[in-house]
């Protein structure tokens, strides 16, 4: 095992041990949602101090990834626990959401499911891209990069949802990038095009606040 991962493992056991008394194993018994918020709120807080929003003495990155990599483990083993549709690619195991993305914009995905579930299957659907990469997964993930954008640039999130808006968007421009260069295919128009638009919103957003 390499030294950094053996080193950053004795830091989650440090952590998990710490709750031990308060909280112990209850992760393995408690609703798979409630998890799934759970590190959605602790990627909120890491945001938020990699932005500067929070105090960063009380809420130390180093401390926030640990937690996220805590609840991470404990999702990955209530998902394979819980009989979810795998699929195997050699040594990689990925885990397929229950819903589809495929043909579902998030418009329509959010109205029927909330806005969190659809951030937490989408976080899923995109490495699940990468098991066969084709041209329909490349669509599929374009077509929610314009969607998020639209609803972005139109004001509907609030609160913390911007800044997982913001973390989701980036990390769908960046999962078209590298499917585009696997497929042999040119940089994405969507992304140029979609990106160019979200920045003329946030530079407007500034002018408005000066």
């Amino acid at each position: 095992m390499r030294k950094e991962i053996e080193e950053f493992a004795k830091a989650m056991e440090k952590v998990m041990q710490k709750h031990d008394h308060e909280k112990g194993d209850s992760w393995k018994e408690m609703p798979l949602h409630t998890l799934e918020h759970l590190l959605l709120s602790e990627v909120r807080e890491w945001n938020a101090n990699r932005l500067g929003h929070i105090d960063g003495e009380n809420h130390p990155k180093e401390k926030e990834v640990i937690d996220i990599a805590n609840i991470t483990m404990m999702l990955w083993h209530r998902y394979r626990k819980e009989d979810k549709k795998e699929i195997w690619d050699g040594d990689v195991l990925l885990l397929r959401t229950p819903y589809t993305l495929e043909t579902s914009s998030c418009v329509t995905f959010i109205k029927e499911n909330g806005l969190q579930p659809y951030i937490t299957n989408l976080t899923i659907q995109i490495p699940a891209s990468f098991v066969e990469p084709s041209n329909k997964d490349l669509n599929v993930l374009e077509e929610h990069y314009k969607h998020l954008i639209g609803l972005y640039c139109n004001d509907i999130f609030s609160g913390d949802d911007i800044a997982v808006a913001e973390v989701i968007i980036t990390a769908l421009a960046n999962a078209i990038g590298v499917l585009r260069g696997i497929l042999k295919l040119p940089p994405s128009k969507v992304v140029t095009e979609y990106g160019d638009k979200l920045q003329e919103f946030i530079d407007k957003k500034r002018r408005e606040v000066q």
